[in-house]
């Protein structure tokens, strides 16, 4: 689900119940074409509300008019101007470990509110290392294995909790009936304190 929701970048929402309809919107426009930097030209409109309609869960299904406008690297709504993520971006890599999933139903839907704490190692050595690329190099020593394989020892181990967390997730999504596709019903990143 991380990979194919762009997990790293999902913008703060609550049932589709935008201030952040642009920011939802430049969630989808970032993550239109697959490649991170790379912004279409421009979405039919049919489109763009049928991706916002695949993603992200409404109560009762229930959608609220979006207001389309040209766009140029910004989102406008409701009179706000809102900026995708800059797009120059180092090479960090993120790991996520889930510390909780609930499991509720209501109706024909299944809810599942999930915890994850959220990892960030520099493996490509763009900056000075800190206290996560450290604790990596020496775990991976210790193991005998490259970076990504100790990342993925360490992440089934639970040893991954050892390492400082950048912030946690809080996310809700739900499924109908006997579909696969999740829909998110809310996300919330909680940073550290």
């Amino acid at each position: 689900m991380g990979t194919d929701y762009r997990f790293f970048f999902m913008p703060v929402v609550n049932w589709y119940d935008f201030e952040s309809t642009g920011t939802a919107l430049a969630y989808l426009f970032f993550t239109w074409t697959g490649d991170f930097g790379t912004f279409p030209e421009s979405i039919p409109k049919n489109e763009a509300e049928a991706r916002l309609r695949k993603i992200f869960a409404a109560p009762n299904n229930v959608y609220p008019q979006l207001e389309h406008q040209p766009y140029r690297k910004s989102v406008m709504f409701d009179g706000e101007a809102y900026t995708p993520w800059p797009e120059s971006y180092n090479d960090s890599t993120m790991i996520y470990n889930l510390v909780d999933l609930r499991v509720r139903q209501d109706g024909d839907y299944t809810y599942y509110a999930a915890s994850a704490d959220e990892y960030q190692f520099d493996l490509a050595g763009h900056y000075e290392p800190g206290e996560n690329e450290k604790f990596l190099f020496a775990r991976a020593e210790t193991l005998g294995l490259d970076y990504p394989a100790t990342l993925a020892k360490l992440l089934e181990t639970g040893e991954i909790s050892a390492a400082h967390k950048s912030r946690t997730y809080a996310i809700e999504f739900r499924i109908e009936g006997s579909n696969t596709v999740p829909m998110f019903v809310s996300v919330d990143k909680l940073e550290n304190g």
